[in-house]
């Protein structure tokens, strides 16, 4: 933090003499605590020793507010090709900042939640991430329930067919198209799938981000 006065030797030295995690943006508010723009470090560690911070900032750097949704803060920093977001409140006070740790971490869990969507995971389960590491009584008992329907489907299936057997009987040629028709089934799920998850990668939305 900084106030518009500092001189980039006073910053330099406070940031040598502090330890931080992360050191992306020098955030510059006045004495009321209210946002006036960022600094970067590469331009503190250049600037002259007498040159004031003020001389340095930025005023039209991408802001969020606390109640943006954490994706489309992702989708602003992408925009604008910035590694970090102040968070500034209505009344123009600044609360905290998104650094890129965060804003990658939003990133992977935004983009598993819509994988995990289009394949209809609607809620992730810890258990989830243990499925290949259970024993396998305990994966067969979870899986079984959608075997049986699955094979409950396939009963109804030749069922169907079983009502045409005259009429298959009949022209035997009608029975060479069936296993056609089983990879057509298959090829149009299997292709619709492909499609959705290449959309949803590249996707932008219409809503808008306030700034």
């Amino acid at each position: 933090m900084a106030s518009p006065a500092d001189l980039a030797s006073v910053i330099r030295r406070r940031l040598t003499r502090e330890d931080y995690e992360i050191i992306d943006l020098v955030l510059v508010s006045d004495d009321s605590g209210h946002y006036q723009g960022v600094v970067e470090l590469r331009h503190i560690l250049r600037a002259h020793d007498d040159q004031p911070i003020s001389a340095l900032m930025r005023a039209d750097w991408p802001t969020v507010l606390p109640d943006t949704d954490q994706e489309h803060a992702v989708e602003a920093a992408n925009k604008f090709g910035v590694a970090a977001l102040p968070v500034i409140s209505r009344d123009g006070k600044l609360l905290r900042v998104l650094s890129p740790r965060i804003l990658l971490d939003v990133l992977a869990r935004e983009h598993r939640e819509d994988i995990h969507r289009i394949v209809g995971i609607l809620r992730e389960r810890s258990g989830a991430e243990h499925a290949l590491e259970d024993s396998p009584l305990r994966r067969a008992a979870q899986r079984l329930p959608w075997l049986l329907v699955g094979l409950i489907m396939s009963v109804i299936a030749v069922w169907v067919m079983a009502r045409f057997e005259r009429t298959l009987a009949a022209n035997v040629t009608i029975a060479f198209f069936i296993p056609a028709l089983v990879y057509l089934a298959d090829a149009v799920g299997t292709q619709t799938e492909a499609i959705a998850v290449r959309g949803l990668s590249l996707r932008k939305l219409s809503r808008s981000v306030e700034f």
